[in-house]
């Protein structure tokens, strides 16, 4: 048996035995805050709610694809809002109408609680 040392992503599963691959995806990795991208995003539904149907962007930013084919995520996009927004928030009371706001896209409303 050989001992091996491997890198991991801080933001996601990708392992690489090569430091500067693993550095140069943590860059462009969906799942680094940094980059914007739908993974990270509030508006990105299937981190949220699942109920709603095909996974899609509540702002439109995303095509929805036919079941089965695969999705582009985008990266910084402009409308990017951290998903942490809305996990942060005390829900017991206002869940119904945080997913409310959220389906219907009310940025002004996540803007708000993000202050």
């Amino acid at each position: 048996m050989e001992q091996i040392t491997a890198y991991k992503c801080s933001f996601c599963k990708k392992i690489n035995t090569n430091k500067s691959t693993i550095k140069t995806h943590e860059k462009k990795c969906f799942f680094n805050p940094e980059t914007k991208s739908c993974a990270t995003c509030l508006w990105f539904s299937p981190l949220i709610v699942e109920s709603v149907g095909p996974t899609r962007c509540f702002l439109g930013k995303v095509k929805e694809v036919p079941e089965g084919s695969k999705m582009q995520l985008n990266t910084q996009c402009n409308n990017w809002m951290d998903q942490k927004i809305y996990s942060n928030q005390e829900t017991y009371y206002n869940d119904d109408e945080m997913e409310e706001k959220l389906v219907s896209g009310d940025v002004e409303y996540f803007k708000a609680l993000k202050n």
